[in-house]
């Protein structure tokens, strides 16, 4: 479930068995690192209930959480039960920590509480009950007590049992009856692949929110606060004389913080009311925030924790009527990335495999082609380039330009720029106009079915040892292997030669 940071390989050879020679990854010091959140769904001899219950997680998730059954990464253990994973891109992303087991439990139980409507604490004794193997309800069959470094099984792997642990889609999950599941497993599914794609894409806030109380949560407190102490049942428990404490200098902000939340969760106060305590625990301190702190300290838990959302409309703590004057970074900061984000579009890189293992998502990656000289690597990205336009419908800038050649090169290779302008007419970059007579004898003809549909325009590029101006003179030059395809227009070729810039030394391009 987690992967480690190099430092694993020290801690294996420190944690050999001298006898036996194994090693062991427990109490490993270091960072940790998870691409999805999983859930293990299982009930003990229960194959048929546990099939159940990952049906009804996938739609509470889907219902709460518009978490698409698509989006999810769907496995059968090929023993007793099966597992539902969540990206880590849903939630923003997670940078590698050695907190960040603990991080992913509190999410998952966070997000189980949401699901179920139930508290942190209803939780906690749902969660011991499933470990005691006591009657439960349905979101008990989860596990809650796998993360940590333990061993998780591979997709393909096989277990004891002789069966495999497969990946479905979604429609199987939900429509194939448990014998179709179960021959599923009989051997590995090498072919399987997740339906959704992932995708850079912004996490709703509430998501967001959620991650940052994961993140921030204290476990320790919480723990000591429902401490199931002698006779007792385990419901309740004092909560740490000390949590409240005003906070000392150094962590006044942390502290306050998370003081904050845990009203905002384990409390029925407004906001205002949150406000007032936190005030008076902040001027018990030796040198209490400033007042402004302390309103942007309650109304950031009040947005991470959203533990009380009916509120929000009726928040008093922002000003409404701030916005009309200034707007600060974070008031644009969906509308930014919904500019920059791009769907996922199928595009080839000419070299099926490739295509195959990155499943056509190329955007956004870098492609190096090195070669010695004469061996028409920019006749490759050119090919490369004209496959996209039409195939595709994408837009280029090719870095690959006839500037960087020599004059003889330079009408050789003529055609390299031309097919930079999409079937639908967008505009990779700006066009020179152009008007096209036919070639001359000897001279290299363009490619009738790129000129087609995209017209006679040439597109300069922001690439090239030479300049607009003198590669100009050299198609205007009258000679048979000029041809007369192009005349470049002087102004246009003036107006853009400020923006070219020098080459990179091979032979790159950005698929953007």
């Amino acid at each position: 479930m987690f992967g480690f940071d190099n430092t694993i390989y020290e801690h294996l050879q420190v944690n050999r068995d001298p006898q036996t020679g194994k090693t062991s990854v427990a109490g490993f010091p270091g960072s940790y690192y998870a691409e999805y959140l999983h859930f293990d769904i299982d009930r003990q001899g229960d194959l048929p209930g546990s099939l159940a219950s990952s049906r009804d997680l996938v739609q509470r998730l889907y219902r709460c959480f518009q978490l698409s059954p698509s989006n999810l990464l769907i496995c059968f253990s090929g023993s007793k039960g099966f597992h539902i994973g969540l990206h880590q891109s849903h939630f923003g992303g997670s940078a590698p920590s050695p907190q960040l087991p603990t991080q992913i439990n509190v999410l998952a139980a966070r997000l189980l509480a949401e699901c179920y409507e139930l508290s942190q604490e209803q939780l906690q004794v749902k969660s011991r009950e499933a470990r005691a193997q006591k009657p439960a309800q349905e979101f008990a069959d989860v596990d809650l007590s796998i993360y940590n470094n333990r061993i998780f099984w591979v997709l393909n792997s096989r277990n004891k049992k002789g069966r495999y642990k497969v990946g479905l889609t979604s429609t199987e999950l939900l429509t194939l009856p448990l014998e179709d599941i179960l021959a599923q497993a009989d051997a590995p599914r090498p072919d399987y692949r997740p339906e959704g794609r992932l995708i850079v894409a912004a996490p709703s806030p509430e998501q967001q929110a959620m991650w940052e109380y994961a993140r921030t949560f204290d476990t320790q407190a919480f723990d000591r606060a429902n401490r199931p102490g002698k006779g007792s049942t385990g419901t309740t428990g004092g909560i740490d004389r000390d949590f409240f404490a005003p906070p000392q200098e150094g962590s006044r902000d942390n502290t306050l913080f998370k003081q904050t939340c845990h009203l905002f969760d384990h409390s029925d106060l407004y906001e205002t009311q949150i406000l007032q305590l936190i005030d008076l625990i902040n001027r018990g301190s030796e040198r209490p925030l400033p007042d402004e702190d302390i309103r942007r300290i309650v109304r950031s838990a009040f947005t991470r924790t959203q533990r009380n959302k009916a509120q929000a409309a009726a928040s008093v703590l922002t000003d409404g009527n701030s916005k009309g004057e200034v707007e600060i970074w974070g008031d644009w900061t969906e509308e930014w990335l919904d500019y920059y984000t791009q769907k996922s579009e199928p595009m080839t890189c000419l070299l099926p495999e490739i295509d195959a293992d990155q499943e056509g998502s190329l955007k956004g990656k870098l492609g190096v082609f090195i070669g010695s000289g004469g061996t028409r690597k920019s006749f490759f990205v050119q090919n490369l380039i004209v496959a996209n336009v039409l195939g595709y419908s994408h837009r280029f800038i090719p870095p690959v330009h006839l500037l960087q050649y020599g004059d003889g090169q330079a009408r050789g290779r003529e055609p390299l720029s031309r097919h930079v302008l999409s079937a639908a007419g967008e505009r990779a970059c700006q066009p020179l106009p152009a008007a096209a007579g036919p070639p001359e004898q000897g001279a290299h003809p363009p490619a009738p079915a790129a000129s087609a549909p995209i017209g006679d325009q040439r597109c300069c590029a922001a690439a090239g040892a030479k300049s607009p101006r003198t590669t100009s003179r050299t198609f205007r030059t009258p000679s048979a292997s000029t041809a007369r395809w192009m005349r470049w227009s002087s102004t246009g070729c003036r107006q853009l030669e400020g923006r070219l810039r020098k080459p990179r030394s091979s032979a790159a391009t950005r698929l953007n």
